[in-house]
């Protein structure tokens, strides 16, 4: 399953400990609508991302390439794009297996 902009953000914020409302205020956005962000139910301006890669402590550069993913839009001669979008999927894998583990006890 790709790594979409919303799942990207939404793992982020969890590996940092925020909540959705703190995540939001320091952002500037509302929580409903940083929610439809992390389902990927909406697409946040750049602007919008500007501020959440700065309250994430995370370059703008990292959730654009998330947003652009499978879209054909990114073109890394080093393949650095492809690496760190597999190091976000593994993180996600990583996530997925913990909650597994965690609910099994």
């Amino acid at each position: 399953m790709p790594l979409t902009l919303g799942k990207a953000i939404k793992v982020i914020r969890e590996a940092k400990r925020f909540s959705l409302t703190q995540l939001a205020t320091q952002a500037k956005i509302s929580k409903p609508y940083l929610c439809l962000i992390e389902s990927d139910a909406r697409s946040p301006s750049l602007g919008v991302m500007e501020r959440l890669g700065a309250a994430l402590g995370v370059p703008t550069d990292v959730l654009i390439m998330c947003a652009s993913r499978g879209k054909g839009t990114l073109v890394s001669s080093d393949q650095s794009a492809d690496r760190l979008m597999t190091l976000f999927e593994r993180l996600t894998d990583v996530e997925r297996e913990l909650r597994d583990c965690l609910k099994n006890r």
